[in-house]
């Protein structure tokens, strides 16, 4: 438990960090942030409402629709594991 509140609370933190905008499939970020390398993640992913880096290979997207976290690794492009934390909905 204290493993999900913790994530949790990491991806509160930090997801205005995170924040990308994505427009006509073009990537659009803030000034002075680079995007070097861009990930197609799962439909179940399509709107995230935070991202959170965990480590090189992983990291967490809240999913508040579903009401879970979500470890996404990108050495393997899947979702490694979901953390449910509320009820479905935004």
């Amino acid at each position: 438990m204290l493993i999900k509140t913790a994530t949790l609370l990491i991806c509160i933190a930090f997801c205005s960090a995170f924040e990308t905008e994505i427009k006509n499939q073009s990537l659009i970020s803030s000034p002075g942030v680079r995007v070097v390398k861009r990930w197609d993640l799962p439909i179940v992913l399509k709107e995230v409402s935070g991202i959170a880096s965990i480590d090189s290979l992983r990291f967490a997207c809240v999913q508040d629709e579903v009401g879970s976290i979500f470890i996404y690794n990108i050495a393997t492009s899947t979702i490694q594991e979901e953390i449910p934390f509320g009820p479905a909905g935004d």
